[in-house]
């Protein structure tokens, strides 16, 4: 009995050394934690104290400041480099405006007639489909949808991903909806039951509290898959959009906080602390020839025009030849990314509409019509490297109207047209 007695007090002995031991370990790490944010708290301050271009040494009230766009960082030639691909991507000289870019064709009538029925801006299908906005909220057209939605996503993400609804009306089958799949909710199952489909967490913008978030399981003939291709992706699905970020993060750094800098500095010339005194000797000059550079690589990584960069808005000259290169090459690089979209959109929207409505899958396709291919953009872009073509003709090729319109006549209210002038003339 004596030893069981012992062999238990020795237990607790144990037991009450460990836990001690426990406690003081936690108390070290503590210790330790606190260490660690308090040098971490000293090394931000150390570092506020050096970081010259401070956005918030100038406004002493931080919630007033703006917060940067997500995407462009504030930054205005990335900004612009994002937008010149959009706004460019259905857009050409000589180009009918009131005329929707797109037309069917097909080797069946009926199927081209249902193609145009319920894709195409003038739908005359059924009412559920004709007054619908299937393509999103606000979004109107497939020239909007593939030249702006679909491109702005996938600038960002690499990939756009819809989810298709199908409704049957007297007898026919018809997309309902184009459903936007946001890019961090989705992921492609790669085991178990639901094996090959994709899983998609379905959220509730307005009523979250009666409606949580809940997950479904989508079959993959009914997701479209958008994929940004070279030469806007480094590979299919990869942007350049983290390269041209780091550049923006620098720019919006010189523009704005070293501008605002020296504003205050030149606004408060009784303030002498280091970073205003230092602000005063700006070298604008020099501030200006980074930003410029900064912008010309923004746009070169992006794709975008280098004559609608920074360099260009500030007034930086080009030679006649870069700027027909640069112009003939942009063109080139959206009439590409233009024929991949509509491509992707043909064999994963026109097909299924078509096999589901029992025709072939090449029945019908939707193709754009006047605008330019690829093809015939790189013609010249080829002859202006190689020399075959001028610079003047390579001009002709971007603007074969601009030439050939007559300059309008513009009469003001003291100048009068020469009719009238005949008709004073042969007055008595």
């Amino acid at each position: 009995m004596e030893r069981r007695g012992g062999h238990r007090s020795s237990e607790g002995v144990v037991q009450k050394l460990f836990e001690e031991h426990q406690l003081r370990l936690e108390e070290r790490l503590k210790t330790v934690s606190g260490v660690a944010a308090r040098a971490a708290q000293r090394i931000r301050k150390r570092l506020g104290r050096l970081a010259f271009w401070d956005y918030s040494r100038v406004w002493e009230r931080k919630e007033d400041r703006i917060p940067p766009d997500e995407v462009t960082l504030g930054s205005v030639s990335l900004h612009r480099a994002l937008e010149d691909v959009r706004l460019m991507m259905f857009s050409e000289g000589g180009v009918d405006f009131d005329r929707e870019p797109f037309e069917v064709r097909a080797s069946k009538a009926e199927a081209a007639e249902l193609a145009r029925q319920n894709l195409l801006q003038d739908r005359t299908g059924p009412p559920e489909v004709s007054q619908r906005e299937i393509y999103g909220p606000g979004v109107y057209s497939l020239e909007y949808f593939l030249g702006h939605w679909v491109t702005g996503i996938l600038q960002v993400h690499g990939r756009a991903l819809f989810r298709l609804h199908f409704e049957t009306f007297d007898g026919l089958t018809y997309v309902t909806w184009f459903e936007h799949l946001q890019h961090e909710d989705v992921r492609r199952v790669r085991f178990g039951t639901n094996h090959g489909r994709y899983r998609c967490v379905v959220r509730d913008r307005y009523s979250r509290d009666e409606n949580p978030p809940r997950i479904e399981y989508v079959r993959p003939d009914d997701v479209v898959v958008f994929v940004l291709e070279p030469p806007f992706a480094k590979a299919p699905g990869k942007p350049r959009l983290k390269e041209a970020q780091r550049l923006a993060k620098r720019e919006t750094k010189l523009l704005y906080d070293a501008s605002l800098a020296a504003a205050h500095a030149g606004a408060s010339p009784e303030d002498h602390r280091w970073w205003v005194e230092r602000a005063r000797s700006l070298n604008v000059t020099r501030l200006h020839q980074e930003v410029e550079r900064l912008g010309l690589r923004i746009s070169s990584t992006m794709g975008s025009m280098a004559t609608m960069s920074a360099a260009a808005w500030m007034g930086k000259t080009m030679t006649s030849f870069y700027e027909a290169y640069d112009a003939l090459s942009f063109r080139w690089r959206v009439a590409t990314l233009r024929e991949s979209l509509l491509r992707q959109f043909n064999e994963q929207v026109v097909r299924r509409l078509l096999m589901r409505n029992g025709y072939q899958a090449n029945d019908a396709t939707v193709v754009t019509v006047r605008l330019r291919s690829s093809s015939e953009w790189s013609e010249p872009l080829e002859g202006l490297i190689e020399g075959r073509m001028t610079v003047e003709e390579a001009h002709e090729r971007l603007f074969p109207t601009r030439d050939k319109q007559d300059p309008p006549q513009r009469h003001g209210a003291g100048d009068r047209s020469s009719e009238e002038e005949d008709s004073n003339n042969d007055a008595p």
